[in-house]
Order: structure tokens, then C-alpha cells, then sequence
């Protein structure tokens, strides 16, 4: 494992394993895929796309938010599944809660079909009581 700096310095970050390169900053985790120099001039490295918990998915993820690489809505939610692949109960409040792309619903939207951009903030908004 080595120790380095986060670009942006947000502090210092973890960075660990073979194929796929975990960063753990401050609480908040970027996964992305290792790849050569050929690789990463062929194909840009997905976006930063910050996923947001509320209430009971904030509970089962045990904190705020996770910083993942993803394409699309589609892709950052199986990167958050990975990410927590140890807390089942996440993946439970997931497949029952509202999204929000900024202030976009996606309601029944192909999460598959919604590209993901730099920046953006997905809301996971679980069922609430008294609504």
C-alpha cells in the first residue's frame, strides 16, 4: 500500500490493490480501474460522481457519501454496491429509494441510460414515514 496526496490535496489517501485502485480520503472512497499508459490515452477515465445518502441509506452505509468513477447512474450504484459489498442492508435500501440526479427525479428512468458527468451529486432518498 502506498500513501500519497489526493490531486486537489484534500489530505492524505490509501491507495491499495492489483487490478482496480481503491483511494480512500477523509471518509469518502474513489474507486477506478488501473490502467496502462496506452489504455488511458485510448479511453478518458469515467467522471467523479458523488452519491449521497438520506436517512435509513445513510444508516446502512454508515456515512454521508461515496465519491465513485462512474459512466452512468447504473455504474455508480454497482460501484457503491462494491464499495460496501459488506453491509447487505445497503443494497436493500437502494433497491427501494428515490434518486435524485441534482434536482433531476429519475423516477423509472433506465439508470443504465443516464450518463453520468463530473460532479455530479445522485440523492438516495429512502422511503420516509409521514411523508
Amino acid at each position: 500500500a502506498r500513501v500519497g496526496t489526493p490531486m486537489g490535496g484534500f489530505g492524505k489517501c490509501l491507495r491499495s490493490g492489483d487490478q482496480r485502485m481503491a483511494l480512500a480520503c477523509d471518509n469518502t472512497r474513489v474507486e477506478h480501474p488501473l490502467t496502462s499508459g496506452d489504455q488511458a490515452a485510448a479511453a478518458p477515465a469515467p467522471p467523479a460522481v458523488t452519491v449521497r445518502y438520506w436517512g435509513a441509506a445513510r444508516a446502512a452505509a454508515g456515512r454521508e457519501e461515496d465519491v465513485v468513477s462512474a459512466r452512468s447512474v447504473a455504474d455508480a450504484l454497482a460501484a457503491v454496491r462494491a464499495l460496501h459489498a459488506d453491509k447487505p442492508r445497503l443494497a436493500q435500501v437502494l433497491a427501494m429509494s428515490s434518486l435524485l440526479l441534482g434536482d433531476k427525479p429519475l423516477g423509472s428512468s433506465d439508470l443504465s441510460q443516464v450518463p453520468a458527468r463530473s460532479g455530479d451529486v445522485i440523492e438516495v432518498l429512502p422511503p420516509f414515514a409521514g411523508g
